[in-house]
């Protein structure tokens, strides 16, 4: 038997045991910290952009500018009749189950409305004037 030379002896560096991902090293938990921090990131800025866009358009959008409801009153559980005026112009609508009919066209005038009597501020006024005379 020819004594062997070439084979060298295994050093415990050379061997290392097989581990598991993330096993030991705590890359399990830093990932799972990182993909949180992303998504916080992410809906920080969702919300931060949609308060950006609140505050360009005043929460009132382009229509605003170009439209306003003169006057508004209820014809039945859901529908309503509105003043809108565009322009010049006064639009007579019919507002209900989710469509809008244009009922009559009619030029803006020179007076707006009368002013609508407050009833709950008229009902309050009575109703204190009659407690004062009843405490008398």
């Amino acid at each position: 038997m020819m004594p062997v030379t070439d084979i060298h002896p295994i050093s415990q560096s050379t061997i290392q045991a097989p581990q598991a991902p993330g096993v030991g090293s705590g890359a399990g938990m830093d990932g799972l910290g990182q993909l949180t921090l992303s998504m916080v990131v992410v809906v920080g800025l969702i919300f931060a952009c949609f308060w950006v866009i609140k505050r360009l358009n005043n929460g009132t959008g382009l229509a605003k500018k170009h439209m306003k409801v003169v006057s508004s009153s209820m014809v039945g559980a859901k529908e309503r009749v509105v003043i809108v005026e565009v322009k010049d112009t006064w639009l007579v609508l019919g507002v209900g189950n989710g469509t809008v009919n244009k009922l009559h066209q009619l030029p803006k005038p020179e007076d707006e409305l009368p002013e609508t009597t407050n009833h709950a501020a008229t009902f309050g006024a009575k109703l204190s004037e009659l407690i004062s005379k009843n405490r008398k």
